[in-house]
């Protein structure tokens, strides 16, 4: 007998260190997350614009409707402090290259050559003798400190400082490692740069638009006019944020911070707005002009922004330019900048409005809808945790919340996350989620030793929960809710016969017809069933060892088990569905009641474990 007990002891200790539910190394679930709209979400939804536009809207309209509580002034009827029209032509400092040690460039065919202006060469002419002449490839290198021009190869006059320009004359244009440019001026400049030199394009506010390659120049008027003046609005924005100290000959008053950042107003990319020179204003096909569409958007609003003039303005805009945000497209509302930039003090012009264009098949939004795939594990990692085990749409959007729910050095843990963080996963087109799948939105199952099992039940549809969001896994099981487990587990055919009389009206009833049917589960004497009764654990055996074909194994192999459902008891333990209750014993526990917890393992190891 004692030698019996010691090797059944064994035997399930090999078992607690294998079984599902206890294994260290769980799969990873993927999860599938179903979003909309492509950006921050804050401000103007340019997809939204365009189809107001077609829906009929004006331009001011538009405006309105994204920038809650603005109006539309001209820069040329206020009184800014510095003054970007005053300033003229290289008023707009915009970065195209930064920490660089050499930079192509050459002049392009068919137009004209350039001027060259270096500081420090030793011969105090600006510009230069030499002019390169179009398709001469032209280099500027340099370790920040002495840099020297070069024509093919060749070094062209004397070295100097990193402080250069490269001025295009009437009709000429140029190529800076592989853009286009017809306007401005390019700077170069190395004053507090840690790493090399920077190069920026220092320009009118008015010729920077006609390089912004934001809209689509082919979307209707009203749409792209709305754009020019949000793309104007920003860029005054930038210039009153950063024109700090007075200027020094033509070089913007930037802090040292800034001429270590870009020596620039405003990026060139999408850190702020996409500027991609000639190829806006020259887009042709099809034989249409589009370029010249665009530049009449520009021209037509000429010097107008958007401001914000209701009181504590000074807190939310420069001077009352305000900070005009815009994006691609949404899930059909726009975000808060709490929300999409994760920011402290809300703005009031930028608050969540309706967005339906996004939405509108008549834009032909691409990515009005989408999914991204990751796992757990890759979302454990970004959030610091050890596992994660539920995820939960709690709203959204707009104001997307997703909830995550894991375990981090043996503690539960739980996280809500906002649209910006969500954005920064990787293939997510935005932080605005509709719909979670592929985990169990469960948030009472961390920290159980269940947990995998009950992921497990969940993924092969044997459960949704006791509700929208919670298991319930210390609840008892019911023999109702014990054969709509098995029935689903099993995927049994429907009965053919209505077997007992008090389950009636049962949402379990069809089920428990099918447990019958197939022999898993008898009734009682007296012909009923007793849906609402609790599962005890010796009776729980009984029905898996009959659901899974086990035959019957002598004992004694549990010391608190004998009578009627010993044999089944022994044969599930045999076949690794339970551990027992303690090993202490070994002990079953057999009149304890089966909680929806262990209920979750017994199903996921005697048919989900291969």
């Amino acid at each position: 007998m004692r030698r019996s007990v010691v090797s059944l002891t064994a035997v399930l200790l090999v078992l607690l260190a294998s079984a599902p539910g206890h294994a260290l190394q769980a799969p990873s679930l993927e999860i599938e997350f179903e979003g909309g709209g492509w950006g921050h979400g804050v401000g103007l939804s340019q997809f939204g614009a365009y189809g107001m536009a077609l829906n009929g809207a004006s331009t001011s309209e538009i405006v309105a409707h994204y920038y809650s509580g603005t109006q539309i002034e001209r820069i040329d009827e206020m009184a800014l402090d510095p003054d970007p029209l005053t300033i003229g032509e290289g008023a707009l400092w915009v970065s195209l290259l930064r920490n660089r040690y050499s930079v192509t460039f050459q002049a392009i065919k068919d137009t004209g050559p350039l001027d060259l202006c270096q500081a420090g060469d030793g011969t105090g002419v600006c510009p230069r003798a030499v002019h390169p002449q179009p398709e001469e490839v032209w280099t500027f290198e340099g370790d920040g400190g002495t840099c020297q021009f070069y024509r093919e190869g060749v070094a062209v006059g004397p070295p100097g400082s990193c402080r250069a320009s490269i001025v295009m004359q009437p009709g000429s244009r140029v190529n800076l490692q592989g853009t286009d440019y017809g306007r401005g001026e390019i700077k170069i400049r190395s004053g507090e740069v840690r790493d090399g030199f920077h190069v920026s394009m220092a320009i009118s506010v008015e010729e920077y638009l006609y390089g912004l390659g934001e809209m689509y120049s082919s979307w209707s008027e009203a749409a792209l006019q709305a754009q020019a003046i949000a793309g104007r609005t920003y860029a005054t924005n930038r210039f009153l944020g950063f024109e700090i100290l007075p200027r020094i000959g033509s070089d913007p008053g930037f802090t040292d911070d800034r001429k270590e950042s870009c020596w620039c107003h405003i990026y060139g990319s999408t850190l702020d707005q996409a500027y991609v020179g000639w190829s806006k204003e020259s887009e042709e096909s099809g034989g249409v002009q589009w370029g010249a569409i665009w530049k009449a958007a520009v021209d037509d609003t000429a010097n107008q922004v958007i401001t914000y003039t209701q009181p504590g303005w000074e807190s939310f805009t420069k001077q009352t330019v305000i900070q005009s945000f815009y994006f691609s497209s949404s899930a059909g509302y726009t975000d808060s900048n709490i929300d999409g930039f994760n920011s402290k003090i809300p703005y009031p012009y930028l608050v969540p409005v309706p967005d339906p264009g996004s939405q509108d098949p008549t834009t032909a939004n691409p990515y009005s809808e989408w999914t991204a795939i990751t796992d757990q594990a890759s979302l454990a990692t970004r959030l610091g945790w050890d596992a994660l085990h539920s995820v939960v749409l709690v709203n959204g959007p707009p104001g997307t919340t997703v909830r995550f729910y894991g375990t981090d050095d043996g503690l539960s843990v739980v996280a809500d996350k906002s649209a910006w963080w969500l954005r920064k996963l990787p293939g997510f087109r935005s932080g605005q989620i509709t719909a979670i799948n592929g985990i169990p939105p469960f948030t009472d199952i961390v920290g159980s030793p269940h947990t995998q099992n009950i992921i497990t039940i969940w993924l092969n549809e044997v459960t949704k929960g006791c509700t929208v969001t919670q298991y319930c896994p210390n609840a008892p099981v019911t023999r109702g809710q014990m054969a709509s487990f098995l029935a689903r587990a099993l995927d049994l055919p429907p009965a053919s016969t209505d077997f007992f009389p008090d389950d009636n009206g049962s949402t379990h009833e069809d089920n428990i017809n099918r447990v019958r049917e197939a022999g898993i589960a008898q009734g009682f004497e007296d012909g009923t069933y007793r849906p609402a009764d609790p599962v005890r654990r010796d009776h729980m055996a009984t029905f898996l060892a009959r659901a899974s074909a086990l035959e019957p194994v002598p004992g004694p192999l549990f010391t608190d088990v004998s009578g009627f459902h010993e044999g089944n008891i022994n044969a599930i333990a045999a076949a690794g569905i339970t551990l027992g209750c303690s090993l202490d014993g070994p002990r079953y526990c057999p009149a304890d009641l089966v909680t929806r917890a262990q209920m979750a393992s017994f199903l996921a190891r005697a048919f989900f474990s291969g």
